[in-house]
């Protein structure tokens, strides 16, 4: 049975089958990363990932939607889809340029103040950490 390319129960199935090919690259990819870093380059890339997905958050917000929506409906105009095109990802590249350059001049207000308060602090935001009580040989006091 062949199944016309504009319906929609063929793009579910294409959807559907990239989307299973991303998570099984991204499984792969993982295993690699963790090898290739060992056990604390893992540690530092999770605390730095929530920054990281914050960043691409901001830099990328609803800009695919908008540019895939308004290609698809200019498709027969080729100067306006491209215009779109390219129109988003300058604003894109300059987000993301802006945004990486925040980051790199904030890392140390990044990795000191926020991240390790919040990963000694288990989430609370205190403003300093608790005091780690002393072991003794009757285990704690």
């Amino acid at each position: 049975m062949k199944i016309p390319h504009k319906s929609i129960i063929y793009g579910t199935f294409l959807l559907t089958g990239v989307s299973f090919l991303c998570r099984g690259i991204g499984f792969f990819y993982r295993t690699f990363i963790s090898q290739t870093f060992g056990e604390e380059g893992m540690g530092i890339y999770q605390l730095t990932a929530p920054v990281m997905s914050m960043a691409f958050s901001l830099c990328c917000a609803g800009f695919q939607t908008a540019i895939s929506r308004y290609v698809a409906a200019k498709s027969e105009e080729k100067n306006t889809s491209l215009r779109f095109l390219f129109c988003g990802l300058t604003i894109t590249t300059l987000l993301s340029s802006l945004l990486s350059a925040g980051i790199y001049i904030l890392s140390d207000f990044l990795s000191v103040k926020i991240t390790v308060y919040t990963a000694m602090d288990g989430g609370k935001r205190k403003g300093e950490c608790q005091k780690t009580k002393k072991r003794s040989s009757a285990g704690f006091q």
